[in-house]
């Protein structure tokens, strides 16, 4: 029996109606009857398709998109465009394997209709999915993935529905090319209404836009959308907003009058010109990108508040200023491309997701030259971790870059966790800011604080952190200027308040002594330096080697005197202010030689106690520093940053380590004439910077320099944009996380991870987002398929 002659029941074994996920399928795709029966569909057999069970996906990565009653436009597929003029998804290789063959490049050239989503690893036909009235299983939904049935493709070509479309497709790209259009062709009433249509959905998307933008909500509990003068209900701030606008313009009132089924207010709309504007906003990244051609990869996860783990993808490269000036000036950006849910942790999985994000935003991995992660093993392993997975795999330049941010704060938390009292220090600190938070107590503390400061806003004690970076030296600072409120609070709760809580603030009073408060101005010295030095690394137009010079300047500045020598450190900053905040206070202070020890009594007794103490953590911050900033393993990579950084003067210009990087990152080959090529440019540079008056001072200042000059100092110029792009911490994907908490809180936490990623590309990259490009969002909405009204 042929398929053509498969009986109904035959069909319905292989996609059982009893089954949930096959319903599912049903729901999700529904193919005409013609479609059923064409040439194509009679053509795969089971090894074309796989069962239905693997087309249900999940409700935030469907396999196949809903198709809409009425709309006759593109079929959904993950990794492929969903707009007609973006044209055949066509990545470059390689193409994993399905059944031991796979996907051929040349096909491209020999069918240039034919199209592969990295997503799903099928091959499918462009013009059938935009210009077929009846779409194919095989072609147009599944995917054809029996590659070693290739025959199949050329029987594709030669069918009259194919041929159809291909011919379809070719008056498209006419319309295009000429500017030909129905619009166009109409009249100059046909005209009005397709400018009255194109202004209604011009309204939604500014609407939606701003609500992305202010990282507000769009949906409300209860959604009337005929009345525009309702505005009892919670109709959301889409709805609310439109209304508001209303209110006070006919035009948008309009948008509330006519057909229900043409208002374009329904949350499907909102959701299309979301995810509209992220792609925009992605693609003029990518675009950035490719014009670059240099970028680096910055990455992390984290848990959302549905308990999924999202991984967040930052790109960081150099852009002009203004496109629109006359002038060259550039800048480093780091944007967020977007946020992706992980069905796991493991480095290879992780590394094949970075992969196919960037493929399908039509970025090329092997442009990579630099990664920054933070230091879980699964991304930053030195063979297992993804930064090793993508420089073996696609990027082979790529240098990886452990976030310094993330190590200036494990430098501090090794050095409160080794030095005995330094814990002892912290707890009292979390513990008064447990006390003063309490219910009972808060009140009594904001009010004295309005007593013994009248003319200053009352502050908050904050709470300690493991891992926010600022969290011990903004703990300390309060702690401190404000240490006279918080014994003036202890004091009063002793002598007014119930036993319980007298008893508690009796105890943290005995332990705010004259050592703590030496204690507390200590390291409220050393975490003041930890923290302007974390702070720095967080600035996304900050460089490798400024940072690394910052680590050795901070390193100098904790290398302090013995205790037998001089430190006006110690006498001016730290021990000068706590003896006067202890006299001021009334508190007995640290005495200058040590009294007789008790057996029980631990812990610093004298001056000089803490002096060794203070030591102590100085030199453990050096040699924290020395092993994670300043080790040897590196030293090639910073003396080729430092060779094109002006403020290296000793160091600036160097030879080899120009020639070094310039052969890693693929600037130059190694031959010969090459090198000499650079060295003679390097010799004239030189030169150049001799005769010129207002020579750069930075590598930011370099780059501009260079910029003007590109075409007679082209090498040295590429070396100075790498080394601009090579990042400095992964702190934007930080930023990134805390968008996600403040979009998806609990009362929207069951969004879908695609509108999660479109919300937080327009939220944090509001520069770009602000200007987008109205009309063409317009025309993407209007070619993304079919609609009621001409657009």
């Amino acid at each position: 029996m042929s398929k053509r002659q498969m009986p109904i029941t035959g069909f319905l074994a292989k996609y059982p109606r009893s089954s949930s996920s096959g319903s599912a399928v049903q729901q999700a795709v529904r193919i005409p009857e013609d479609a059923r029966s064409s040439p194509d569909s009679v053509r795969a057999d089971e090894d074309d398709v796989e069962k239905a069970e693997s087309n249900t996906g999940t409700d935030d990565q469907p396999h196949v998109s809903e198709l809409s009653t009425g709309e006759k436009g593109s079929i959904g597929v993950p990794g492929l465009s969903i707009l007609k003029k973006d044209g055949p998804t066509q990545p470059k290789g390689p193409f994993p394997k399905r059944n031991g063959r796979a996907f051929v490049g040349t096909w491209y050239d020999k069918y240039p209709w034919i199209e592969y989503s990295v997503a799903t690893g099928r091959a499918y036909c462009y013009p059938c999915r935009f210009f077929r009235p009846a779409p194919s299983r095989t072609w147009c939904v599944d995917g054809f993935a029996n590659y070693k049935k290739s025959e199949r493709i050329a029987d594709h070509s030669s069918s009259g529905e194919h041929k159809a479309a291909m011919e379809a497709w070719s008056r498209y790209r006419v319309e295009c090319s000429t500017g030909e259009t129905v619009a166009t062709r109409l009249g100059e009433a046909g005209r009005a209404t397709v400018a009255a249509n194109r202004r209604r959905i011009r309204y939604c998307l500014q609407v939606v836009l701003f609500c992305a933008i202010q990282g507000i909500a769009l949906r409300g509990h209860l959604e009337d959308r005929s009345d525009p003068d309702d505005m009892s209900n919670n109709s959301g701030n889409f709805l609310s907003i439109m209304k508001l606008l209303a209110s006070h313009s006919q035009t948008h009132r309009e948008q509330f009058e006519g057909a229900r089924n043409s208002r374009y207010l329904s949350p499907k709309v909102q959701n299309d010109l979301l995810a509209l504007g992220a792609q925009w906003v992605r693609r003029k990244i990518s675009q950035a990108v490719a014009s670059c051609k240099f970028f680096a990869l910055i990455g992390d996860e984290s848990r959302d508040n549905s308990k999924t783990e999202q991984l967040c993808l930052t790109l960081r490269y150099l852009r002009p200023v203004d496109s629109t000036a006359p002038s060259k000036a550039l800048e480093v950006v780091e944007s967020i491309l977007l946020t992706a849910p992980c069905e796991a942790l493991t480095a290879d999985y992780l590394t094949e997701l970075i992969k196919d994000s960037l493929l399908e935003n039509s970025i090329n991995v092997s442009d990579c030259v630099s990664t920054s992660f933070d230091g879980a093993a699964n991304f930053s392993g030195s063979k297992g971790g993804v930064q090793n997975l993508l420089r073996e795999r696609y990027a082979s330049r790529s240098i990886h870059v452990h976030c310094l941010a993330h190590k200036a704060n494990l430098v501090l938390t090794a050095v409160c966790r080794d030095i005995p009292s330094i814990p002892l220090l912290f707890d009292t600190l979390q513990e008064v800011y447990v006390f003063v938070s309490s219910a009972a107590v808060h009140p009594q503390w904001m009010r004295i604080q309005r007593d013994v400061y009248p003319n200053e806003p009352p502050r908050e004690l904050r709470a300690l952190s493991e891992t926010r970076w600022n969290a011990r030296y903004e703990s300390a600072n309060i702690m401190w200027i404000r240490l006279e409120a918080i014994y003036d609070l202890l004091d009063h709760i002793i002598d007014n308040d119930v036993p319980d809580r007298r008893a508690k603030a009796e105890a943290l009073s005995r332990r705010l002594d004259g050592p703590f408060v030496v204690g507390l101005s200590m390291m409220r010295w050393v975490l003041k330096m930890m923290s302007a030095f974390t702070i720095e690394m967080q600035k996304v137009d900050f460089n490798l080697s400024d940072a690394i010079a910052r680590a050795v300047e901070l390193d100098l500045v904790l290398q302090r005197p013995r205790a037998d020598e001089p430190d006006e450190v110690w006498e001016d900053v730290i021990f000068g202010p706590a003896k006067d905040m202890c006299e001021e206070l009334e508190i007995d202070f640290v005495p200058q030689r040590p009294v007789r020890r008790v057996r029980a009594e631990k812990g610093p007794r004298c001056r000089a106690d803490y002096r060794a103490i203070f030591i102590k953590v100085c030199d453990a911050l050096h040699l924290e520093l020395q092993d994670r900033f300043l080790g040897e393993e590196r030293q090639a990579l910073y003396d080729g940053l430092d060779a094109l950084n002006p403020a290296m003067e000793e160091k600036f210009l160097q030879a080899g380590p120009l020639i070094g990087m310039a052969q890693h990152f693929g600037i130059i080959t190694k031959d010969s004439s090459a090198v000499s090529g650079l060295l003679a440019e390097v010799r004239t540079f030189r030169d150049t910077l001799a005769r010129v008056d207002g020579k750069p001072g930075s590598l930011m200042t370099l780059l501009q320099f260079l910029n003007e000059r590109e075409p007679i100092f082209h090498n040295i110029f590429q070396l100075a944009r790498v080394c601009a792009t090579i990042p400095v911490s992964s702190a934007q994907c930080e930023r990134g996380f805390s968008g996600v908490r403040r979009i998806k809180n609990f009362m929207r936490s069951t969004m879908t991870h695609g509108r999660l990623s479109d919300l937080i590309v327009i939220h944090l990259n509001r520069q770009l987002a602000s200007r987008i490009n109205e009309e063409e969002v317009v025309d993407d909405y209007r070619d993304a398929a079919e609609r009621r009204v001409d657009l």
